[in-house]
């Protein structure tokens, strides 16, 4: 099932998703609540603590070397904002509906 997963602290993301499959969404449902996709982001501070809640640049440096790259400020990309379209409600176990794809 496709759910909301904030236990993972490397990358909060969707539970029955492959792992950046929000790289191409541009538009979901949760619940009665559509987001649209707003813009990709550079950096994600939650990757800066490991497993055991240590602050570290390790994974930051690793990231650079494998992430694509934001052409204009060189760091690499990690993640993806979502606006809120249609305000709703959304409950935990919601599944994370694709309703428009976009373009890379």
């Amino acid at each position: 099932s496709s759910g909301i997963n904030a236990e993972w602290p490397l990358r909060p993301g969707s539970v029955g998703h492959e792992v950046y499959a929000d790289e191409g969404w541009q538009e979901i449902k949760i619940g009665d609540t559509i987001m649209e996709f707003d813009h990709r982001t550079t950096r994600c501070l939650i990757t800066n603590v490991n497993f055991d809640g240590v602050r570290t640049s390790d994974t930051m440096d690793t990231l650079r070397k494998h992430r694509p790259k934001c052409e204009k400020t060189k760091k690499p990309l990690f993640g993806s904002y979502f606006s809120v379209k249609q305000t709703g409600s959304v409950k935990p176990g919601d599944k994370i509906v694709l309703v428009k794809s976009r373009v890379a």
